[in-house]
């Protein structure tokens, strides 16, 4: 008995064909989603780590009586002051980083590696929080401070190739809002400005710290002065939501 012929499963006018790449397409685009987002929870698992080093690495107060106690958290004041400074300076970087990521529906252009090298930034703070508490007398002063805002300089530069590679290869979810990504510019750019500025200024002494403290307040004040123009044009065109 001759073997039947195999019913071919493509339709004749071309359907299966066309649906087999679209298929293909959806899946690879799923993939790729999830890639991202796993990227994103690494992220978010390695800057909790981070913080969690940073408060390990707080000396505890010695003591019997509660003038000792006093006394031994006055003497290690610089080291919680040094937590505190640091746990608001990656609560930053995170802070642009969750808001911006949450929009990326692929990677590509770098921006894994570009991910890593920041990762591995964060993970350093609780070590150069360590080094830049180990004394304020001296020239050395100089270089511990130094190496602190270089690493945040470092940290936010990597962050804007970051942002600079989404842009150009399309990285973004179809409707993100400009400011997410307006925003992450501007508060890396000012942490650029503000601990670049600190690093010639700590040769003058500890006053370097105040630009530090200020970025907060540049960052507010950089916003509101670009959000200005805006608000004096209500009948100028809505801006558009996309950055496509």
């Amino acid at each position: 008995m001759p073997d039947e012929p195999v019913p071919d499963e493509r339709a004749p006018d071309g359907d299966t064909l066309l649906a087999e790449p679209e298929e293909v397409r959806l899946v690879r685009a799923e993939v790729e989603s999830a890639a991202a987002e796993r990227l994103t929870f690494f992220s978010d698992a390695v800057i909790a780590i981070a913080i969690t080093l940073l408060a390990l690495e707080l000396p505890v107060p010695d003591g019997n009586t509660a003038t000792e106690v006093l006394h031994s958290l006055r003497e290690h004041r610089a080291d919680y002051v040094a937590f505190f400074i640091s746990f608001a300076v990656i609560g930053a970087h995170w802070t642009s980083h969750h808001a911006v990521f949450r929009w990326v529906r692929r990677l590509g252009g770098h921006v894994r590696r570009l991910n890593l090298l920041w990762l591995m930034i964060m993970v350093l703070m609780p070590f150069v929080t360590k080094v830049l508490t180990e004394s304020d007398e001296g020239s050395g002063f100089v270089v511990r401070f130094g190496l602190y805002a270089v690493a945040q300089v470092a940290a936010a530069v990597l962050f804007v190739l970051m942002l600079r590679a989404m842009r150009r290869y399309d990285l973004f979810r179809p409707g993100v809002p400009a400011r997410v990504v307006d925003s992450g510019l501007i508060r890396s750019a000012t942490m650029i400005v503000m601990f670049g500025v600190s690093i010639p200024i700590a040769f003058t002494g500890e006053w370097a710290y105040l630009a530090w403290i200020a970025t907060p307040l540049a960052t507010w004040f950089v916003r509101f002065a670009l959000r200005r123009p805006s608000t004096r044009r209500p009948s100028s065109p809505t801006r558009s939501g996309t950055v496509m």
